[in-house]
């Protein structure tokens, strides 16, 4: 005699609802769309590209690049550790060696908010996009960036401080102040500009 066939009772599958298979697709969805901005991100692959260069070439672009042009903490971090790497030891700018600083810093990256093994991850990651190594592209579009970020700030700044009759003086002083800040940047943008056109 055969065995009845298995009947669906109380050991079937219980199917995700509609709705909570839409939030889990749109995470994905969010998920990739965020990774991909991540890929082009200028920040990131100008680190990328500086992790290729040898030192006298990552020395030129570190001379035109602030850690301050940086709007992501993580890219800023590993920015300032490839400048302490290469302008204050004179070595090479690899993977291990930011790494191998990492570790010596293992305590003070907590202020950073940063770990060993955070920034071994970063450094893997950019390591490996595998989007071409344009260095002098990605260094003036992080210029560029932070060029805009900071004429924006300051007319908001302005604008408040308007709103509230701060006076004559203090408006000029934070003008000046600024004024100073965009030479600096737009003399920097031109010169990046300058050697992104001839790559």
């Amino acid at each position: 005699m055969s065995a009845s066939p298995a009947r669906w009772g109380s050991t079937a599958p219980v199917l995700p609802q509609p709705a909570a298979l839409a939030d889990v697709v749109e995470e994905v969805t969010a998920a990739a769309h965020r990774r991909t901005l991540r890929t082009l991100d200028p920040g990131r692959n100008l680190v990328a590209a500086l992790l290729n260069l040898d030192t006298a070439e990552a020395a030129e672009v570190l001379a035109m690049v602030r850690t301050t042009d940086f709007d992501d903490h993580l890219n800023a971090s590993i920015f300032a550790m490839l400048r302490v790497i290469v302008t204050e030891r004179g070595q090479q700018p690899t993977p291990q060696a930011v790494y191998a600083l990492a570790r010596g810093l293992s305590e003070r990256l907590g202020e950073l908010q940063l770990s060993v093994d955070r920034v071994a991850q970063y450094v893997v990651e950019v390591y490996s996009l595998g989007n071409p190594l344009t260095v002098w592209a990605d260094a003036r579009q992080v210029v560029e960036d932070a060029y805009r970020r900071n004429l924006g700030a300051i007319g908001t700044r302005l604008a408040q401080m308007a709103d509230a009759y701060a006076s004559i003086a203090d408006l000029e002083k934070v003008t000046g102040n600024a004024v100073r800040d965009w030479k600096d940047q737009r003399a920097r943008l031109a010169a990046l500009t300058k050697r992104a056109s001839h790559f």
